[in-house]
């Protein structure tokens, strides 16, 4: 019996395919590697549109925030979370905000599961 050869590329082209689409709903952030899906919305208004994305995760968000501290630098605290910042122009503004389980956070109405300790917001305003 006589194998058929399948070149590399095809063989991984459907890793890729996922492994970029993954990357493009993060906005250009490292997807933190312990998280699951929650919700995605976009919200338009007369100047700006913004899209965001939530992730949750049974990891703590002290934990959550030095992952991200080890990738992208110091990040800004405010006072329902922590976030970071990348890509901002003139024009658009990427933010990724952590948020602890039962803190304040933008809500998408699905609740996270009840192992789940913290909350990862990731969004971006365009102004139109």
């Amino acid at each position: 019996m006589r194998m058929r050869r399948i070149p590399i590329a095809a063989a991984l082209a459907p890793a890729l395919c996922v492994t970029a689409a993954l990357a493009q709903d993060w906005q250009g952030f490292p997807p933190y590697p312990a998280s699951t899906a929650l919700c995605d919305q976009r919200v338009h208004g007369s100047t700006r549109e913004i899209h965001w994305s939530a992730y949750t995760s049974g990891d703590s968000p002290q934990a959550v925030v030095a992952f991200y501290a080890g990738k992208l630098g110091k990040p800004k605290a405010d006072p329902d979370g922590t976030r970071f910042s990348i890509g901002s122009d003139d024009r658009a503004e990427r933010i990724l905000a952590i948020y602890p389980v039962d803190g304040s956070y933008p809500r998408c109405g699905k609740d996270p599961a009840p192992g789940d300790r913290t909350v990862l917001i990731i969004s971006r305003a365009i102004t139109r």
